[in-house]
């Protein structure tokens, strides 16, 4: 670097004319003679001679030295490097010195190589950006031969293997076994593959996920002569994708799941709408659902699909209640997945979704769907169960536990609204309690509560499965024996007055005793007669039983006449 010291510098005195070899020299030019002197210059060199006085440079000085010395410090041509600083930036300029003869004298020859320094530095810079870039963009950087034998591996090495393991190897060797390829080996890549996946065998043993980019290498004749190309390893985030993926799909599985369950209108729909909705989700041939339902034991609520022998899941659900996490069993051809269902941390039912024995196994995806359906269907369990008893409430009579009036109408109605589909009999009779008052009157409501008690007792003892008994209000009572005719009601009044007889102990007067009164108004298979008809008919039927004198029974047929 130029520096200010001081030193001889040639005599300011005319320069001799250069030599035809200076002028023409492309750089900076001139001679030193052996007084010290400039002898000759071209105006390059005229320029770098000033600036080197104006800097003062040691190295006019040393140059002017060796020129007066002569032969003694010239035995062979030499060189050196100036540094000088500039508008741009530093300059660098390569010298040559070459004697001028024995008597002394010095040929100085300067090129400027700042620029070829500049790219110099460039390129070595550029050099060390590229590999940086590469061992931060990718995991290694390989090349094959043309016999798809790697020749070169980044110094890091690769897949936990060195680099000196990896040279000479075959590169296909570290493909992985049993994966399935999305495409050709790209250490063997004919034409340019950009951000292919394939899948490769660390040293450990387990599969790697690397993105490969590759170019095909080929000589002057152009022919194909290996490969060249980076790796970089996205098994962390094609987990982390794919399980989002995962997470994703159960989210909305799950939906869906919910969806079925809430969005139901119907409530008697709700359960066979989540089991159809489960099984879907976990691509079951069917679900059941089970629930306790004041039973001991779990009892079936719904289902969904395929049906399966339900002494198959007995031995399944047995157990179910202690699991907290879904249950795998294989039974007789089928393999079942069941998840107890609870409601406030306490078991109130199970899940059970069922496929093949020989279909598909259950993945740990289809484990956890029915892990959250079992926490949606037990909340759903609860609502149900609380939707029936309400509803049961709703539709009986609270002292007695038989149907209320406005319940037992509605199942008479749908029950002759189905006589278009299977035509059959019916009878509707009424109840009346013959001096009821009298047990009010003397021994209190009480005592008459008991009573109302004993006569439900009385006319549901004598029902038989699919008759309807009611208590129609107060002290009156209905029953509609399904498929009864006319002589078949009748028998049934006898059986009820005789049953009647027990209402003794309640009466509230030895000579007004406690009985029935009953009216009868058979209904003919495919009759059409609205029930306001057979209404009327069976409580005037139940009048003209107590104008007789009560404790008897009065029937009056679809054509008014009756009969006792």
């Amino acid at each position: 670097m130029a520096t200010a010291t001081r030193s001889a510098t040639p005599r300011a005195k005319a320069a001799a004319p250069a030599p035809a070899p200076l002028v023409n020299y492309p750089g900076p030019a001139f001679a030193i003679g052996a007084d010290g002197g400039a002898a000759a210059l071209n105006p390059a060199g005229g320029d770098l001679l000033a600036e080197l006085a104006a800097l003062r440079d040691p190295a006019l000085a040393d140059w002017t030295r060796r020129a007066r010395q002569g032969a003694r410090a010239q035995a062979a041509i030499d060189f050196d490097t100036l540094r000088l600083p500039g508008a741009e930036g530093e300059r660098e300029l390569e010298v040559t010195l070459v004697p001028a003869g024995a008597a002394g004298g010095l040929f100085v020859l300067c090129r400027d190589v700042t620029f070829e320094r500049n790219l110099r530095a460039a390129l070595i810079d550029s050099r060390q950006r590229y590999k940086d870039l590469v061992e931060i963009s990718s995991d290694f950087v390989w090349e094959t031969d043309a016999a798809g034998t790697l020749i070169f591996v980044s110094p890091s090495g690769a897949l936990g293997y060195g680099a000196d393991a990896l040279v000479g190897q075959r590169a296909d060797g570290l493909i992985a076994e049993g994966v399935d390829q999305e495409h050709p080996s790209p250490f063997a890549a004919r034409t340019p593959q950009d951000r292919v996946v394939l899948w490769l065998k660390r040293r450990d043993g387990e599969a790697a996920c690397v993105e490969v980019t590759a170019l095909p290498l080929v000589d002057e004749g152009g022919d194909w002569r290996g490969a060249r190309g980076i790796c970089r390893d996205v098994t962390v985030e094609r987990a982390r994708d794919a399980e989002l993926a995962r997470r994703r799909h159960r989210a909305q599985l799950n939906a869906f799941i919910l969806r079925s369950i809430w969005d139901e209108v119907d409530p008697d729909k709700v359960l066979p709408s989540a089991a159809a909705a489960v099984a879907r989700a976990v691509s079951a041939a069917g679900c059941q659902i089970y629930w306790f339902r004041g039973m001991p034991r779990l009892m079936p609520a719904a289902e969904a699909g395929a049906a399966i022998d339900g002494k198959l899941v007995d031995g399944v659900l047995a157990g179910i209640a202690a699991a907290t996490k879904p249950v795998a069993h294989k039974v007789e051809g089928w393999q079942i997945l069941a998840m107890p269902t609870r409601y406030r941390r306490a078991v109130n039912g199970a899940l059970c979704a069922f496929r093949a024995a020989d279909g598909q196994p259950w993945s740990e995806e289809d484990r956890d769907l029915l892990a959250d359906a079992a926490g949606q269907i037990g909340v759903a369990l609860e609502q149900v169960a609380s939707h029936a008893a309400l509803r049961s409430l709703s539709r009986t009579d609270a002292l007695t536990g038989l149907l209320n009036r406005r319940a037992f109408f509605e199942e008479v109605r749908l029950r002759l609204g189905r006589q278009g589909e299977r035509p059959r009999p019916g009878v509707l009779i009424y109840v009346d309690l013959d001096n009821f008052k009298l047990v009010n009157d003397r021994f209190g409501h009480q005592r008459g509560d008991a009573a109302l008690k004993a006569v439900a007792e009385i006319l549901s003892g004598s029902a038989r499965a699919g008759d309807l008994v009611a208590r129609l209000g107060g002290d009156e009572f209905a029953l509609w024996l399904d498929g009864a005719d006319a002589p078949g009601a009748a028998a049934k009044a006898r059986l009820l007055l005789e049953r009647a007889a027990a209402l003794a102990e309640f009466s509230g007067d030895a000579e007004r005793r406690l009985g029935f009164s009953i009216g009868i108004a058979p209904h003919a298979a495919g009759a059409d007669e609205a029930i306001e008809a057979l209404v009327a008919r069976a409580d005037a039927a139940m009048y003209a039983a107590k104008q007789r004198g009560k404790g008897g029974f009065a029937l009056i047929g679809p054509d008014g006449g009756t009969a006792s």
